[in-house]
């Protein structure tokens, strides 16, 4: 009989750049009972690596990938904001971490940012701005992006992104507006670079 080992692929942006945890060179995971389901596992490992507040992060099934000993790994993708600590363990980039979990997660969710706001939960605070916002987008598909074009296709989705009103200001003293997700969908899609090698095989 096989086993099932629940394995977490925790990506964060930090510093702009897209980050996974890692415990001893390998993703964070446990065997999973047969009686429980297989995000409670996930939930139990994320909350002992950076605490109670993990309990709101969003959460998605990767996929499913053969182990040692004829094991099942089954991985899981959690969104983590920057501020995200890690007990036990230690944020790498992504890039350097060889796993085909990681792999398909970046992926994933490289092409989830062009329809949704996904993006939305590696931004440092729940309410962001087009920097902030932009800075994740970069990370994630590893490429620069126009700043004017980016804002022009936040504003074209004003029920994903909504301004808030509030402000930030900056270093240089100018006030940049504040936005948080709204609609999960965008209406417009955020098209990434051509150049973009996000989803590609490291």
């Amino acid at each position: 009989m096989y086993r099932i080992v629940v394995e977490l692929v925790a990506l964060s942006v930090r510093d702009k750049v897209a980050c996974v945890l890692v415990q001893d060179d390998a993703l964070p995971g446990s065997p999973m009972d047969v009686a429980e389901e297989l995000a409670v596992p996930v939930r139990h490992s994320l909350a002992a690596l950076c605490g109670p507040a993990s309990a709101t992060w969003p959460l998605g099934q990767v996929g499913a990938y053969g182990g040692a000993a004829g094991a099942v790994r089954v991985a899981y993708r959690v969104l983590c904001p920057p501020s995200a600590t890690a007990n036990g363990g230690q944020w790498a980039p992504a890039v350097g971490v060889f796993d085909p979990a990681v792999v398909d997660a970046l992926g994933q969710l490289a092409q989830e940012i062009e329809l949704t706001t996904a993006a939305a939960a590696l931004c440092p605070h729940p309410e962001f701005t087009i920097s902030d916002l932009r800075n994740v987008y970069e990370a994630l598909w590893e490429a620069p992006l126009d700043s004017g074009n980016f804002h022009r296709s936040v504003r074209r989705n004003p029920a994903a992104w909504v301004d808030t009103g509030g402000r930030r200001t900056g270093t240089g003293g100018r006030a940049a507006a504040l936005y948080r997700a709204g609609t999960h969908r965008l209406t417009s899609p955020v098209l990434r670079p051509l150049d973009s090698c996000a989803g590609s095989t490291r």
